[in-house]
């Protein structure tokens, strides 16, 4: 159950800022490079940009990619003190129903395999591990989203 008083809403470049405060805390030491093309390629992608809203402040978002029939989360983040509290799940729960209405056939997440949190919640909404994405150790999972809900 997700926190109450969460809100969800389509990301506007006016959100670009506070997404940009996300990334660079979920970094570890952020190298300015990919904090840079992280907030870019997201500020690309607005259309598929979700944030999270707790008390009028952006404690979370998730941006996603189309690629023909493959939506692609780039980046999916939450605020430490509201890590644990449902915002991630409502997050992701709405860029599934977000990809398959736009028809999409499979979302694809790639994410450092350090994070035992993330895969345990991308696999309770659906998605399977499909291997390393690269010898970095970065794991990469995909939902198929042509099926039953």
């Amino acid at each position: 159950m997700p926190l109450p008083g969460l809100t969800l809403r389509a990301a506007r470049h006016a959100d670009l800022a506070a997404i940009r405060r996300l990334v660079d805390e979920a970094i570890p030491e952020p190298d300015g490079a990919r904090l840079a093309a992280t907030t870019e390629r997201i500020a690309r992608t607005l259309d598929l940009c979700v944030v999270a809203e707790y008390r009028e402040s952006t404690i979370g978002h998730i941006s996603c990619w189309q690629d023909e029939m493959l939506g692609v989360v780039g980046s999916h983040m939450v605020s430490k003190p509201y890590r644990g509290l449902g915002a991630g799940g409502a997050l992701l729960a709405h860029t599934v129903k977000q990809a398959r209405d736009l028809g999409l056939r499979l979302l694809e997440v790639s994410f450092d395999a350090e994070a035992c949190r993330a895969s345990h919640l991308y696999e309770r909404h659906g998605f399977r591990p499909i291997g390393s994405h690269s010898p970095d150790g970065w794991n990469r999972y995909e939902r198929r989203l042509d099926g039953p809900t």
